[in-house]
């Protein structure tokens, strides 16, 4: 008889984790319930199988006990962006699926927040359809009605977690893995070909094979027309998206062992390090196809909230960059001018008192957009993360080079007047434990003296039109 745990959590790896839980948290109304900057080292590298690994840690839950989303920033490898023409064709993890209660309130308010329905909405009122992407480029499935019609909530969140679907190439594979390895059983699927519609594969065909855990439903599907993406050779495990999945035991570790030794059996092969305390467990499994799965344990109590599954009454955060400097600055011209300017990778030879900007094209090879990556004085490696020009929304991070610690920086450009207003946030975190104050303050006088130089600079420069390339990631925060 196999063994099987209630799949517990769904673990993402994100590019900027305050963007991602504030989405995650105000878009959809997943509850608070921890943070950690504990995992880093060795520990965290023999469990991910990721070289000198650190991580940020942030946990929200919805209206299920004993079943979490758990936000990753790695600090340490850096995380890779999403490819830019990502679909659920891609192998992998390639989307989850919410039960939301207040279906329309929350449809618009995704929207406010730079994440509109993909497609048309399906289904009559009451049972309703749509699909959105977070701000990491995940296609998230949006339930008016509970697709396990459970009657009970713990607690009180606008969001429950019901569904993870994963590409395969291989279903048969797939499923003879989750039925020996996972212990799960067949049930009805919830998806045919027309639902592909909602996240922009209209006319694709594919088989599936859908699996109760718990109150999740996990999800096989292998594409037959058109053909599944295969992951790249060089994945990695943080790369930007769905990381893994978690199947949990509430009660401890005794269960974590046993499912271990099964999954084993089953084809797949363990991370080599085993984190087992007296409280709580955790370990990485890669089944037969290379897809990752954690099994974990938690008793009741201390442990569970530690480990993030009890919402927080007075949340927490500490993020990876835990200061800002915030310039803002009205100009006198379009707000699209000046984002033309920001996105005129070739044109700009140096932004006005920051030095030499040499555009590269590695990376995503694209001279702007995201993905496109720039070096800033010969030191500094840059590459944008956000392009959004209907929002006047440019974010950039620090890949190397940059003396701060996880860097990011972000331009907000917005019409106002006969002109437009311009923000530069920079986040960071100080290389020197109780300087951030005077980081602030370096950068705050040294960006209110670029934005006056644009000011004086914008008006009397070439008239820019060179737009630039898009990406759904960019229809975000």
């Amino acid at each position: 008889m196999t063994a099987s745990l209630p799949l517990n959590q769904i673990a993402i790896s994100s590019i900027d984790l305050q963007r991602s839980e504030l989405w995650w948290r105000q878009g959809l109304g997943f509850l608070p319930s921890g943070c950690t900057r504990l995992f880093r080292g060795k520990a965290l590298s023999g469990t991910a199988g990721l070289p000198n690994a650190a991580a940020t840690a942030r946990w929200l839950v919805g209206s299920d006990e004993w079943l979490q989303i758990e936000l990753w920033q790695y600090e340490s490898p850096l995380a890779r962006l999403m490819p830019a023409d990502y679909s659920p064709l891609h192998e992998g993890f390639s989307r989850c699926g919410v039960w939301i209660k207040a279906f329309d309130a929350t449809v618009k308010r995704l929207s406010e927040l730079g994440s509109p329905i993909l497609t048309d909405i399906q289904g009559e009122k009451g049972q309703r359809r749509a699909c959105v992407r977070d701000p990491d480029g995940i296609f998230v499935e949006l339930f008016e009605a509970d697709p396990l019609s459970l009657a009970e909530s713990a607690y009180k969140a606008n969001a429950a977690f019901r569904s993870v679907t994963i590409t395969t190439r291989d279903l048969n594979k797939a499923t003879t893995f989750a039925k020996q390895g996972l212990g799960l059983q067949p049930t009805d699927n919830i998806h045919t070909n027309e639902h592909e519609t909602l996240w922009g594969l209209d006319g694709a065909h594919c088989e599936r094979s859908c699996f109760r855990s718990g109150p999740m439903l996990l999800e096989y599907v292998q594409y037959t027309q058109p053909q599944v993406i295969p992951k790249p050779q060089d994945a990695r495990l943080n790369d930007q998206g769905i990381l893994n999945i978690a199947f949990g035991d509430n009660q401890g570790n005794e269960d974590v062992l046993v499912m271990r030794e099964q999954a084993i059996r089953a084809g797949a092969y363990p991370s080599t390090t085993t984190l087992l305390g007296k409280t709580t467990g955790a370990v990485y499994m890669t089944d037969p196809q290379g897809f990752s799965y954690e099994f974990m344990g938690a008793k009741p109590g201390l442990a569970q909230r530690l480990t993030g599954f009890i919402p927080q009454e007075s949340p927490k955060f500490n993020p990876p960059d835990n200061q800002q400097a915030i310039t803002s600055r009205w100009l006198p011209v379009s707000a699209d001018q000046v984002f033309d300017y920001f996105a005129d990778a070739d044109g700009i030879q140096h932004y006005p008192g920051l030095g030499e900007i040499k555009p590269l094209r590695n990376g995503f090879k694209v001279a702007n957009g995201v993905g496109a990556e720039r070096l800033v004085n010969n030191k500094i490696h840059e590459q944008v993360t956000v392009f959004d020009r209907e929002r006047g929304l440019i974010h950039y991070r620090a890949l190397s080079g940059c003396p701060l610690k996880h860097y990011m920086g972000e331009i907000h450009i917005a019409p106002h007047g006969n002109g437009c207003h311009v923000s530069w946030i920079n986040r960071f975190r100080s290389p020197v434990p109780g300087l951030g104050w005077l980081f602030k303050w370096q950068l705050t006088s040294m960006f209110n003296r670029v934005l006056q130089t644009l000011s004086e600079q914008i008006p009397h420069n070439k008239d820019y039109t060179t737009g630039g390339d898009t990406h759904p990631q960019g229809e975000t925060l």
